[in-house]
């Protein structure tokens, strides 16, 4: 089944070659020479490369020579939703995914758990807590059924004791502020599983909005820059909330301050966090001037300036077989070794490619362009429930 695929894909992309030699449209300067935008072609090369180079029976790899994982398929699931919608993958290989994601549910306590990742694994995580990975695992588990048209089969029952006041309340305040990068995960994860138990109008989620409320920094717009983060610590945290109040209809306050402050985070080489950018921390920072509204014209001026110069970096993460790397080439940046979420079973070079940049990379050139207002010859398909690859073109 899969070989057959890889077959029409391979039909599809040689032809688009044969048009465009390399692939791209739209040209674009960038650092160290021209650019160019992805087009349908590009992303035909991307999908290919992943399931020539990472795909399996079942589901996905997160990188050559490593184990297939739940988590890594849930990466190839929405990268393909997002780079060309889904419609492009055989029924059968459509079902397979969804049998084999929901096979990793308990039915008692509704949390998706990948049997590699076991307790004696994550209990020796240095930073990422075995509840960080639980979470982590079903929220992807739940989005990539979701983009498949499928739901999970159980009851989300772990949710139960989040929705009583006193228990909720008291975990809120064991959130560490300070790092709060690492604890907005965890906000995300239980707001999402809220929503989806809930809907829209949950009030377990308002509640949990309210209080955030009561803590974001006015002179940041982010939060825990009061309590020791960072700012781009907090700058990163902040874009895990922000689609969650645009979703529900709530005002996102400070967005002029948010947005300075992210202009502040910027590195000379266009990304964020490191000079080579990271799939994570350039998305959030991309994701947060777009979305946000800056607080004059001489701020909308810096911002499109700030998503210039970014675009034309992250377009230097994209490899000559079509795979996104985790940092971009550019002069400077040094490859090493990437372990997602310290996880042993996701690791990368970051030089070359690995299936959460392919859905992150692209993700983020998507909503530079939509927010500088640039065309695009590829139609982004965004995730319909937030947060992460959730985004409303065309209204800002």
């Amino acid at each position: 089944m899969i070989l057959s695929f890889l077959r029409g894909l391979g039909r599809v992309a040689t032809g688009a070659a044969q048009r465009l030699p390399s692939g791209l449209s739209s040209r674009l300067a960038g650092t160290g020479g021209p650019l160019e935008l992805p087009d349908d072609a590009a992303m035909r090369e991307t999908l290919l490369w992943m399931d020539r180079a990472l795909a399996t029976e079942r589901g996905y790899r997160f990188a050559a020579g490593a184990p297939e994982t739940l988590l890594a398929t849930c990466f190839g699931v929405l990268a393909h939703e997002h780079l060309a919608g889904l419609a492009h993958l055989p029924e059968a290989r459509r079902q397979a995914l969804v049998a084999h994601i929901q096979g990793f549910q308990s039915a008692e306590s509704g949390l998706f758990r990948d049997g590699q990742h076991s307790d004696e694994v994550i209990c020796r995580l240095h930073k990422f807590t075995p509840l960080y990975i639980e979470w982590q695992e079903t929220y992807f588990a739940l989005h990539a059924l979701d983009a498949l048209g499928a739901r999970a089969r159980h009851p989300l029952a772990f949710v139960k004791p989040f929705q009583a006041p006193l228990g909720r309340e008291a975990w809120l305040r064991t959130l560490p502020f300070d790092d709060f990068w690492f604890s907005s995960n965890y906000l995300m994860f239980l707001l999402f599983f809220l929503l989806l138990e809930e809907g829209d109008q949950s009030a377990t989620a308002h509640h949990i909005l309210d209080a955030l409320d009561a803590r974001q920094d006015p002179a940041t717009g982010f939060w825990g820059t009061q309590q020791g983060a960072s700012l781009f610590n907090g700058m990163a945290g902040a874009y895990h909330l922000y689609g969650f109040y645009e979703h529900l209809g709530r005002p996102i306050h400070h967005q002029a301050e948010a947005v300075r402050s992210t202009l502040r985070t910027q590195e000379r080489s266009g990304l964020f966090g490191a000079l080579g950018g990271g799939p994570c921390e350039d998305v959030d920072a991309v994701d947060i001037l777009a979305r946000l509204r800056p607080g004059s014209s001489d701020d909308d001026q810096q911002v499109r300036a700030a998503l210039e110069k970014a675009l034309s970096a992250l377009l230097r993460c994209r490899g000559a077989d079509g795979s996104w790397r985790w940092s971009a080439a550019l002069p400077g940046v040094k490859a090493s070794k990437v372990r997602y979420s310290g996880l042993p079973t996701l690791v990368a070079d970051s030089d070359a490619g690995d299936i959460w940049s392919a859905w992150f990379r692209p993700l983020a050139i998507a909503v530079a362009c939509d927010r500088l207002g640039k065309r695009m010859d590829w139609r982004p398909t965004y995730r319909r429930l937030p947060m992460l690859g959730w985004y409303q073109p065309g209204v800002r």
